[in-house]
């Protein structure tokens, strides 16, 4: 049997793996929070309502389905794939606020006759 000084050191080594694995996911947790926000930021700026109301719904969708991941390296790559969506997100946004639909941009241009 081992004695109790090796079983107390086994004990603070779990310990420690726990509190680092802890650590951890407590960063990867603030950096999928931190895209969420992001993502929902940039999804309000659409000038379109139905354009702006699939980028949220999806945005919310996408991560609730994902919730529950523990697997660090699906995590990582998830979150690699939504700042790339983001990266979309803001162009697509910024574009979208430029052309306002209720404007022409097309000049018709009538032949002389």
């Amino acid at each position: 049997p081992p004695c109790k000084r090796t079983q107390g050191l086994r004990v603070q080594a779990k310990e420690k793996i726990h509190e680092y694995n802890k650590s951890e996911m407590s960063a990867t947790r603030q950096q999928a929070i931190s895209l969420y926000r992001e993502l929902l930021r940039h999804g309000n700026r659409f000038s379109n309502y139905n354009f702006k109301e699939y980028a949220l719904r999806r945005t919310r969708d996408d991560f609730r389905a994902h919730k529950t991941l523990s697997d660090t390296a699906k995590v990582e790559a998830l979150l690699a794939k939504g700042k790339q969506e983001l990266a979309v997100l803001k162009r697509q946004a910024a574009l979208s606020g430029m052309f306002r639909p209720d404007q022409e941009y097309v000049i018709n241009m009538q032949p002389k006759k």
